[in-house]
């Protein structure tokens, strides 16, 4: 009662774990390998935050508890937040045509996206904007919209560098 669907459905992944890892300790099973996949699928950020912690703390305490020799977990996931709890190497993109360094444990999360994930830190909407300005600046057609959007980015790095472009465009403009 009063729990969210979240947490709800993180007990009973936990418990449908517990119960599976016992059963099969039953069984006089010493290795096992568990095999998650997209484990933390609608969990609110914040829940995976903890989620790589909550699991090693069950799954080291199943593995104490019932004297497993080896207990294995490979996660499948699509989080960021979870790859910032992993090192690097244990970390495994399926897509194979993107063979960079890969950013894991404690990585920032704009670096995690872009090496990790192949993705951009802000929504495409943002940056199709954001590159609609700088090609209005680059053709000096800058409107006040455009002074205005730019002062609404709430990145100190993009909006700083698009007010240094503005300010190159219209001191060139003036010669």
């Amino acid at each position: 009662s009063g729990m969210s669907s979240g947490e709800l459905a993180l007990l009973y992944q936990l418990v449908k774990i517990s119960d599976a890892i016992t059963s099969l300790h039953g069984k006089k099973k010493k290795s096992i390998l568990l095999l998650i996949d997209e484990g933390d699928a609608f969990l609110h950020l914040k829940w995976q935050q903890k989620y790589i912690s909550t699991l090693n703390k069950l799954l080291g305490r199943l593995k104490v508890s019932l004297g497993i020799d080896e207990l294995q977990a490979i996660l499948a996931s699509h989080s960021p937040l979870l790859a910032t709890d992993v090192p690097s190497n244990f970390i495994c993109r399926l897509d194979r045509t993107n063979q960079q360094t890969l950013s894991g444990f404690a990585a920032p999360l704009f670096s995690l996206l872009s090496t990790s994930f192949n993705a951009n830190s802000i929504g495409e909407f943002a940056s199709q904007k954001i590159n609609e300005v700088i090609d209005r600046i680059s053709n000096n057609k800058v409107s006040e919209q455009d002074r205005n959007l730019i002062s609404r980015i709430d990145n100190n790095i993009i909006r700083t560098e698009l007010e240094r472009l503005l300010l190159q465009s219209e001191f060139s403009g003036r010669k």
